[in-house]
């Protein structure tokens, strides 16, 4: 059963990522960038996608583990530094404004027409 909701989520996912012009990609702070994180992140790119990084879980960091955190993701995200970071907290709601400001930058940017 569990296999095959995991199949779902993740034929789910990658039809959402087809169907967005900005993907936002959510990262827990306390687990880092994960293999699934990576996976999702790499499906963003094939498709051609504007992306967004939302760090969750960010109000409950020690500025200890905030640094960690911010080390970690920026090592293993290096290859998407051209891609906003924005840190939240979704129970809270903090950083959402934030966030909506950077999707729409990530989509202005993504969809502007030079002449």
């Amino acid at each position: 059963m569990e296999e095959a909701v995991e199949k779902f989520s993740v034929f789910k996912t990658l039809q959402a990522i087809e169907q967005c012009q900005v993907a936002v990609l959510m990262l827990d702070a306390s687990e880092g960038v994960t293999d699934q994180d990576a996976t999702v992140l790499g499906a963003v790119l094939d498709a051609g996608k504007a992306l967004v990084i939302a760090i969750n879980k960010w109000d409950g960091r020690t500025d200890y583990e905030r640094q960690q955190a911010e080390t970690l993701v920026s090592r293993k995200l290096s290859f998407v530094e051209w891609a906003e970071n924005v840190r939240i907290s979704a129970l809270h709601g903090s950083g959402l404004r934030e966030l909506f400001r950077a999707i729409h930058r990530a989509h202005a940017s993504a969809t502007k027409v030079f002449s």
